[in-house]
Order: C-alpha cells, then structure tokens, then sequence
C-alpha cells in the first residue's frame, strides 16, 4: 500500500519520514466532499485490523467482515460516481479575463482547470498550486498581470507551508511547442533589468571570454544585463543568497573575473539541512553557476 502512493506521488519519502503531497492533500479534500472522511481516518484502519486479530482467534465471523467490506466498499463506488457525475455536470461561471494566447473575451473553468474555450487555442493552466487552490479573483490577477503578489497557503513536497507569489511564463517544451506555466516567485528572486540604473552599477569587469561587461548590484541580486547565453537570454543574474549563504560585491567580482569565488563558508544543503563550504564556479561559456568543493574533506571508510 505505502508503495503504490509512493509511486502516484500521494505521499514522499524524506529519510525515514513519510509525508503527503500537494496531490495527496487533494485526494483528502475530496474525500471529505465526498463525505467519505473514514477513507482518511486512521481510526477505521485500527478497527479493521481489530477484527482482524478477532477472526484469528476465532473471535468474530469472517463471513460478517467481509460482507462489512463489500458494503464500505460499494458505498466509496457509489459515491465517488456520484460525486463524478456531479462535478462533470457542474456548470461554473466563466473567467471574466482576456486568453492571454488566442485573446478570447473570457475563459472556461471546469473543477480541475482555467481553459481556453477554443479548443484550438489550448490555453489552461491548473486550479491548484502546490495544493493550493487559485480563487476567481486571483486567477484573474494572474492570467492579466501575469503575476500574484506573495501568498500562504502551499505546501512543500516535504509538507511544510510555505509562502509565495506567482507569474504566468511560456516555456517551450520538448515537443517544441510554446505553453503558458505558472512558476513561484519567491522573495529572494532576482530583480529585473528595467529596474537598473546608473545607480546600481557595481563596476565593469573583464571576463575570461576577453570581453569588458557592466555589473549592477541591487538589493536582491547582481545582474550582466549585456552577457547573455542559451541559458540566460535576457542577460546574466545570480541572487546575493546561495542556500543561505550571501554573497558580496567582492566575492561575486572574483567569480565573474576568474571564473571561481574564494571558499565561502555558510552553505546549508537543501537535502541534509547541513552546513559545507565550497568554491561557486562560473562557465563563462554557458554563464551557468557551479560549485567546487575543497580537496580536504577526507571521508571515513565504511565499515564492513
């Protein structure tokens, strides 16, 4: 049981620890619309393995129990297609806001998505974010401004709340066709490049590609606005915090001359939670961001 909601990603395993995703947070939800609350009860586990041990014992009747089973089991059945048949039949209101591809006056929504009603069009993008449901009112937002402003609400694939905003992007995917997503915005993204000025540049600095680019510093970030590559091509950005670590003017000047930062203590590793140090690495052929960690950390050998 435990691995088939491994596999269809209802739950996650964190070390020993197994947690409820987005999804499995939606599989309750319905659940309780359902009116079907001892599906998520631990209580009705408890007493079916009671009986259990009963009829081992030759305490209660095997025949009773399973008929008991037949019964809780037609009645999920029963009202699951019920709750189907209604959510498929439900009419909603449509979304009072432009298609941000075909431009159609309004958008469908259905229990699950917002959508184009062109079916040509294929526009839609999820109700739900990280086990979060999106409102008319944000959706509206979204969809127009392409943005939210930070919100509560979402939940970690390792089930911690967390808060974020929102923006509607086009991502190009693998079939090569150019589809709407929505990505969190977070408050220690990077700032844009209409929001420099003279103010906030840092210095001009020579990279190892023989070419001289202009470095801003903003509250945020530093930006290369001119230095632009297949995996940055609206220029390069880097936040001043890496996995909790900060990042100054003069270590990021050593990285984009050289190609490599002095050892720079204070990182904590998003799957260990544990503090290292290393070296960031800057490919200024692809002006992708790595680390390189120092050579002394021997490691003891496992014992047999």
């Amino acid at each position: 049981m435990i691995e088939g909601l491994l596999r269809q990603k209802y739950i996650n395993r964190d070390g020993r620890e197994l947690n409820v995703t987005g999804k499995g947070l939606r599989l309750i939800e319905l659940c309780d619309e359902m009116d079907l609350e001892a599906l998520t009860s631990a209580s009705m586990t408890g007493e079916w393995e009671a009986k259990l041990n009963r009829i081992e014992k030759g305490a209660y009747n095997r025949e009773a129990f399973m008929h008991e089973i037949v019964d809780f089991t037609e009645d999920v059945v029963h009202k699951a297609k019920a709750h189907l048949d209604k959510m498929m039949n439900m009419v909603f209101p449509d979304l009072e806001v432009a298609c941000p591809d075909c431009s159609a006056a309004r958008l469908k929504q259905t229990d699950k998505t917002y959508e184009c009603r062109e079916m040509e069009c294929g526009f839609s993008i999820s109700k739900y974010v990280a086990g979060r449901p999106i409102i008319e009112a944000e959706a509206i937002q979204l969809i127009s401004e392409k943005s939210l402003p930070e919100m509560d609400g979402f939940v970690s694939r390792f089930n911690k709340p967390f808060s974020a905003g929102l923006k509607l992007v086009q991502k190009e995917s693998k079939s090569k066709k150019v589809k709407w997503k929505t990505e969190f915005v977070f408050d220690e993204d990077l700032d844009s490049e209409a929001e420099l000025d003279l103010d906030k540049k840092l210095c001009d600095l020579d990279f190892l590609n023989g070419e001289r680019y202009a470095v801003y510093e903003t509250d945020k970030s530093f930006l290369v606005p001119e230095f632009k590559t297949e995996a940055c091509p609206e220029g390069f950005k880097l936040g001043k915090m890496i996995l909790q670590a900060h990042l100054s003017s003069d270590i990021m000047q050593t990285l984009l001359s050289s190609g490599k930062s002095p050892l720079i203590e204070g990182f904590i590793s998003k799957r260990t939670k544990r503090p290292f140090k290393a070296h960031l690495t800057f490919d200024v052929t692809t002006g992708k961001i790595g680390f390189e960690f120092p050579p002394n950390s021997k490691r003891k050998p496992k014992s047999k």
